[in-house]
Formats: structure tokens, sequence, C-alpha cells
């Protein structure tokens, strides 16, 4: 349950470095004291769906938590995001934030694909 809870904010991580990146490769010279500017209600909309489509896969330990986190937690991202408009990160903070979170990303959706789902 403790990766399932981090799934949203590592997916906003991976999502803000990757636009760094891309930041850098596009933009002629980038100044490192720029910013990336992420817009949250898009990237939250879709942490949300990954959250939320990701819950069948979670080992709960009671009936309320299957009721009450599977569908609390990612409306709780999607309202979140829709609270904010564009958030402006810098891009020294995305580049380094970015990489670290898509590795971690990655891993624990290579992880979940190779383990077998359990039968509530």
């Amino acid at each position: 349950m403790k990766t399932w809870v981090l799934l949203p904010l590592l997916f906003l991580g991976s999502a803000v470095g990757i636009a760094a990146l891309f930041e850098v490769l596009v933009t002629p010279s980038p100044g490192l004291f720029q910013d990336v500017t992420a817009s949250v209600p898009v990237l939250c909309g879709f942490a949300g769906a990954l959250t939320l489509l990701s819950s069948g896969q979670v080992g709960w330990s009671a009936a309320w938590q299957r009721r009450w986190l599977r569908f609390g937690y990612p409306l709780a991202v999607l309202l979140g995001g829709l609270a904010a408009d564009a958030v402006r990160v810098p891009l020294v903070a995305a580049l380094v934030v970015g990489p670290p979170a898509a590795i971690v990303l990655v891993v624990v959706l290579v992880r979940s694909a190779a383990r077998p789902v359990a039968c509530p």
C-alpha cells in the first residue's frame, strides 16, 4: 500500500523531470535559473486516474481501506490538482527530482507487473 500511496507523487515528479529535460534539449541556451511550468490539473488528473486504476492490485488489510482509501485517495489527488492552476518549478530542481522519480516509478511498475494478483 505504501508504494500505491507514492505512485501519484512519483508520476508527478517524473513528468516534471521529463518536461525539464525537454526544455533543456529544445531551448537553444536554457538558463539554469529559469522555471518549468507544469499544468497541475492535467498532471493530477492523470495521477489520480493512474492511482485509481492501480488500486485493484493493492493488498488491502481491512474492508474500510478498500472502500474509503481506494476511491478517496485518487479523488483527493484529483481535487488537489483542480485547486491549483499552474506551478512554476525551478529547472534545476526538476532536473534533480525528475530522473530518480522516473527510475523508481519504472521499478515499481515493473515489479507490480511481475507479481501475480491475488483474488479477493
